[in-house]
């Protein structure tokens, strides 16, 4: 009977619901809604570190994305336009 492998996954999230949080604070700060649209297509990304998966463990790490970084640049410079910001 062959062994059974155990790959423990972890997730680090925190760079991404950090700034979701700054986000949140300056849209709010500022009495202003966020429709979804108003956000980029891409909003994260996701960096795999495979140093570990012999080991057993995979961590994956949760980044905003360029697009999503800009657009909160935007937000907590004021910009009330949103629609200008450019998405690459």
């Amino acid at each position: 009977m062959a062994s059974e492998q155990v790959l423990t996954l972890r997730v680090n999230e925190k760079p991404f619901l950090l700034l979701i949080e700054v986000l949140q604070s300056a849209l709010e700060a500022r009495k202003l809604r966020l429709n979804v649209g108003d956000l980029p297509a891409e909003i994260g990304r996701v960096e795999v570190n495979h140093s570990a998966t012999s080991a057993g463990e995979l961590t994956m790490t949760v980044y905003p994305s360029d697009a999503l970084l800009d657009f909160a640049a935007a937000v907590l410079a004021g910009q009330l336009d949103l629609t200008i910001v450019k998405h690459s």
